[in-house]
């Protein structure tokens, strides 16, 4: 890539309910972003192994051989082109829980990081265990964060990210319920706001739909549109990050003496 310059790709695939045919569109993107000269797509929450409440509904159902054996075909393509993939899986630890993981692939189809969500939802809880720590993983001499879905309602792990020096967050998820498209602008708002306020960018998937609850998005360290894909359609969108926007400012200013004020039962 270009020095200072790192080319993305909103991945916005349509997750489905078998894991050969979720795993073809994945490495259909990837060879597809060779073309494009991206150094890394990001697929939607659970694109491996589907979305629990969604595309399974008893942690039971969920085959962790399959997903286990998807991821190892993403790792082979991201060899054969190059591309890195940051990519949703539901996953089967050892000790039979489930995780709801975002897992980065380089283009040479190592794992290089792997977040576990940290912030459940209430269905969520019944199905996943949380994840309890925020990666940032040099990729490419680019500092990245992992974030997934539900995330991008609380600001600190965001925050958590930015002062470990992320310089873009990758954000997941898989969003899709009919009806709830009134949390386009809500969520859109957070999303834009955690890179204002962060002075990072932010990378945002959903889902395909076909109806989305938000956009797939990029925002700049300043909180503006980079990139966008169209609502509740497959859709594969490169954008370039200029790195050399990314700002500290309000990490620098904020007042962290304020918070002793508080108790910790406060906070």
């Amino acid at each position: 890539m270009p020095e200072g310059v790192l080319r993305v790709a909103l991945g916005q695939v349509r997750v489905g309910d078998h894991v050969g045919e979720d795993v073809e569109k994945i490495a259909s993107f990837l060879r597809q972003g060779r073309e494009l000269g991206v150094d890394v797509v990001l697929f939607p929450e659970g694109a491996v192994g589907g979305y629990f409440s969604v595309n399974f509904h008893d942690p039971a159902d969920l085959d962790g051989d399959a997903v286990e054996q998807g991821l190892l075909e993403i790792q082979r393509v991201a060899r054969e082109t190059g591309v890195a993939a940051a990519v949703g899986a539901s996953r089967r630890a050892p000790d039979g829980r489930l995780t709801n993981s975002l897992l980065l692939i380089s283009g040479q189809g190592e794992v290089l990081a792997e977040y576990v969500k940290t912030q459940l939802t209430a269905s969520d809880r019944k199905c996943y265990a949380p994840g309890g720590s925020f990666p940032v993983v040099n990729f490419e001499g680019v500092p990245l964060g992992l974030l997934i879905c539900y995330d991008q309602r609380f600001p600190e792990p965001w925050r958590v990210l930015a002062l470990r020096g992320a310089q873009v967050v990758l954000h997941c998820s898989n969003a899709c319920v009919p009806g709830d498209d009134w949390k386009i602008p809500v969520v859109e708002a957070h999303l834009r706001s955690r890179a204002a306020e962060n002075g990072f960018f932010v990378v945002s998937v959903n889902h395909a739909g076909p109806s989305q609850n938000w956009g797939s998005v990029i925002y700049d360290p300043q909180g503006l549109e980079v990139a966008r894909a169209g609502y509740d359609r497959e859709e594969l969108v490169p954008a370039d990050l200029d790195l050399t926007r990314v700002n500290t400012t309000f990490l620098q200013e904020r007042r962290t003496d304020l918070a002793a004020i508080y108790s910790a039962s406060d906070l």
